[in-house]
């Protein structure tokens, strides 16, 4: 895993499903699950981004390159967390810190 890497993150490159789309009571879940594997932040509710064109991700930071599609990306603003998530396999693929977040 890495840890405390500078991420730059750009959701204009892959279509995703985000935060506001999922019911804060779906992202609630996945932050349950997450929470069994590892201590995630207690201060904040993360963005959720569902990973849908997992090649072209991967192109873009090499903290990608294991990603697949149907992971999900945990992103903690405050804390400046990034965490990538196997829902299928319930395993942490990837998780960083120090990230720059641009929505745009």
């Amino acid at each position: 895993m890495v840890v405390g890497t500078f991420l730059f993150y750009s959701t204009s490159k892959l279509e995703v499903e985000t935060s506001q789309e999922l019911a804060e009571k779906e992202i609630e879940k996945i932050v349950t699950k997450v929470g069994q594997i590892v201590m995630l932040p207690s201060q904040e509710l993360p963005q959720v981004a569902t990973v849908e064109k997992a090649k072209e991700l991967a192109k873009t930071q090499i903290f990608f390159e294991h990603v697949r599609n149907g992971d999900q990306i945990l992103i903690y603003m405050k804390e400046k967390q990034i965490i990538i998530y196997r829902p299928s396999e319930h395993k942490l693929i990837n998780m960083g810190g120090g990230i720059s977040v641009r929505t745009n």
